[in-house]
């Protein structure tokens, strides 16, 4: 999976970036845009600060790209607009350039006459704005000039006062006036509702600050009142600053679009490499749920079985949700095989358990017959049987809370170091009584183990019970003890019996399986291997089993000699 998360970390990272790009480039095409924008309106409110200044590095930039220092397009519109007039003046006075063609005070000026067109707002009947910008290491003076229609206003307004004549030329301007008497208002002419009743100093105002009203004001006095005319600034379209502008204008829009389209395409396109693989997953995964373990058919891939192109990043996460797949199948199947086991030992434990419980019912029922008088050997006979019985139920029980004890680590041993000589013949000594054959045979090198006596006595006659149970009576059975050269000890519990299949030795240890004989049906709890396997595990050792049919069957029990490598 270490090859799956880099690819997922370098494709999502590419495209992460390919949107970060397109985002980044729609940003600055935006303020690209807007920033031109705000630099138009801002020429055409603050005309005679900010304007100035942006005319004439359109000029620079114009000169820069054509190499001619003239009077664009662009300038000679807002000179038209505004009844206005351009000069361009090097730093020895003279005019490179004027529109209207002859307009401007002089085709050159003096060093004096600039200093004075720099220093003064109004000459003669023009007002006049100046900038200065430099170019390829040169200084040039642009000007401007413009005769107003508040000059002709004001001149009517003193000299004729409020005729009919005079207020249709100011009519026909839009523009508004007033005549004050000191700071008294005593007089206003066709002014807007929100300027119907100025101060003297709110005059002032909009005389140094145009924007404020959007209009020009011009201030007079005679014969001791002040005049005041505002006309409004004229109206410009939206215009570029020069061909370069419209150039870049176009460009940016462009390239807007196309960013637009990348990013419309980007986002589908990541939305199918990402979005489909992963669906299919979760369908995946919701069919698991559902319990259905099947992988399901050409889940992306081509006929030829290769992964196709979106699926192909993922194709170790499908590769695990397989392998899920077929785990969650077998544990599914291992899971009914022991259902199935759990059912058919417990049917077989409860027959198990009813047998002795009808033998003492039954034996119970004829000891309390009163009609009946038992003579000793009969009433002894019937407590052995009754004996037999509930010590093999006392036994089944036990291993059940045996095993359970032992799967939840519930007991612990009680090691010492005793002789395994003697634990081996008590052990063996419980069965001769059957008559069987056993032979022991234990090396001299063993002394003592440090074990628990009674679970290691449990564990070897767990052993011999199988091999006597699953056998003929002509069985021989030989448990041989040796060391192994490595503080450990093996005890091999072996017959020349029957043996077992591959199916019963591959479940031998399993809970519920209860391996049959082909001569009876077997009894007990089936719990017997279990436990044995069980002991051996907290005595830290292991457990070997090898058999073959006909052949007979090979135990070996593997424990510490000593308490240094106990695993409790």
């Amino acid at each position: 999976m270490k090859g799956f998360r880099f690819r997922l970390w370098r494709r999502f990272t590419f495209q992460y970036s390919l949107v970060l790009f397109v985002t980044a480039l729609l940003l600055i095409t935006f303020i690209l845009i807007f920033g031109f924008y705000l630099e138009t309106q801002e020429r055409r409110t603050n005309f005679y600060e900010a304007g100035l200044d942006s005319l004439a590095f359109s000029v620079a930039t114009d000169y820069a790209f054509e190499g001619e220092l003239a009077i664009s397009d662009s300038l000679q519109q807002e000179a038209d607009a505004r009844n206005g007039w351009f000069q361009i003046v090097n730093e020895d006075g003279a005019v490179l350039d004027a529109y209207p063609s002859g307009s401007g005070f002089s085709d050159s000026y003096s060093m004096h006459e600039l200093t004075t067109l720099i220093d003064a707002r109004t000459i003669e009947s023009q007002h006049v704005y100046t900038t200065l910008f430099e170019e390829t290491d040169e200084t040039y003076l642009l000007i401007y000039g413009e005769e107003r229609i508040t000059d002709e206003l004001l001149g009517l307004l003193q000299t004729e006062g409020t005729t009919k004549e005079v207020l249709q030329q100011f009519n026909d301007h839009s523009a508004w006036g007033y005549v004050f008497d000191g700071d008294e208002l005593i007089q206003q002419m066709q002014a807007p509702h929100s300027l119907r009743n100025p101060s003297m100093g709110e005059v002032l105002l909009h005389q140094a600050q145009p924007e404020r009203v959007e209009a020009y004001v011009q201030i007079g006095e005679s014969e001791g009142l002040t005049y005041v005319v505002y006309s409004p600034i004229p109206e410009l379209p939206f215009l570029p600053l020069n061909e370069v502008g419209t150039t870049l204008t176009w460009i940016a829009l462009s390239i807007l679009a196309l960013a637009l389209l990348s990013f419309i395409a980007s986002i589908l396109w990541f939305t199918r490499t990402f979005t489909k693989p992963i669906g299919g997953a979760v369908n995946w995964l919701e069919q698991l749920e559902d319990g259905n373990f099947q992988e399901p058919e050409a889940f992306g891939k081509t006929k030829k079985g290769r992964w196709k192109r979106p699926y192909h990043l993922y194709q170790e996460l499908y590769q695990s949700l397989s392998k899920l797949s077929n785990q969650l199948r077998v544990n599914k199947e291992k899971r009914e095989a022991l259902e199935a086991s759990r059912e058919a030992w417990i049917a077989g434990l409860s027959h198990d358990m009813k047998t002795p419980l009808a033998s003492i019912q039954g034996y119970s029922i004829m000891l309390a017959n009163e009609q009946y008088d038992w003579e000793n050997h009969e009433t002894q006979e019937i407590g052995n049987v009754l004996t037999e019985r509930s010590t093999f139920m006392a036994k089944l029980i036990d291993d059940l809370s045996l095993t359970y004890r032992l799967e939840s680590h519930a007991m612990t041993l009680q090691k010492e170091n005793v002789d395994v000589t003697e634990l081996l013949s008590t052990s063996i000594e419980a069965f001769r009584h059957d008559e069987r054959s056993i032979h022991l045979q234990i090396e001299s090198s063993i002394e003592k183990a440090y074990v628990d006596p009674k679970w290691f006595g449990r564990m070897i006659e767990n052993l011999l019970d199988n091999a006597l149970k699953h056998n003929e009576l002509e069985t021989n059975i030989w448990v041989h003890a040796f060391t192994n050269g490595d503080d450990t000890f093996t005890v091999q519990v072996a017959d020349n019996g029957q043996g077992m299949s591959q199916e019963t030795l591959k479940r031998l240890f399993d809970r519920y399986y209860r391996g049959k004989s082909s001569q009876e049906r077997s009894v007990g709890s089936g719990l017997g291997m279990t436990i044995t396997k069980e002991l051996v595990q907290h005595h830290g050792g292991s457990i070997d089993v090898s058999s073959e049919l006909d052949a007979g069957t090979t135990v070996s029990l593997v424990l510490p000699i000593g308490p240094s490598v106990e695993n409790e």
